[in-house]
């Protein structure tokens, strides 16, 4: 048998970090909330008369202003989420008195303030992706509905796609 200790691995940490978040019920109810509160400002959009006749005139500068919205929405939302989500996961640690214990074990300050931070990047990049296909769903249902096909983002420019790609890098960072 042998006699060596074991030490905590920091993906392990991570692991952890993880467990810790998606155990919690106010993370799932902000989320649910999320999707709630995205319905009303959907609604809230479409309800203006102008932005169909936009959408037939001028794709391209509908396509601009949609994403514009869309992507405020989700610069707000996903920084309000991110923020309450980080303080809950970095306050339990020391309101619980597990840092203690977490020190003990071995684990480094660092490396475990590293793990919070990694899972709370991942939730971002997850929160980012699952926002592309929820605003992507909407606005085809959107404008099938209007137009009676997704014609009108079938034919947008190559500029635009590129635009929405640096786009989606920049939220992604």
């Amino acid at each position: 048998m042998s006699t060596t200790a074991l030490r905590p691995r920091f993906f392990g940490m991570v692991r952890g970090e993880t467990l810790k978040v998606s155990r919690q019920l106010s993370f799932w109810l902000m989320l649910g909330g999320s999707f709630v509160l995205l319905a009303i400002i959907t609604l809230a959009i479409t309800s203006a008369p102008s932005i169909q006749d936009q959408l037939k005139t001028d794709p391209t500068s509908w396509a601009y202003g949609v994403r514009d919205v869309f992507g405020t929405i989700f610069q707000l939302g996903s920084g309000i989420f991110l923020l309450i989500v980080g303080s809950r996961l970095f306050g339990m640690e020391y309101s619980s008195g597990t840092i203690r214990i977490a020190y003990a074990r071995g684990m480094g300050r660092t490396s475990l303030m590293l793990a919070k931070m990694v899972i709370l990047a991942v939730i971002g990049v997850a929160l980012l992706a699952g926002y592309l296909l929820v605003a992507g769903g909407i606005i085809a249902v959107l404008v099938n509905s209007w137009v009676g096909s997704i014609a009108p983002l079938q034919n947008l420019p190559s500029q635009f796609w590129q635009d929405m790609a640096l786009w989606c890098l920049v939220q992604g960072m």
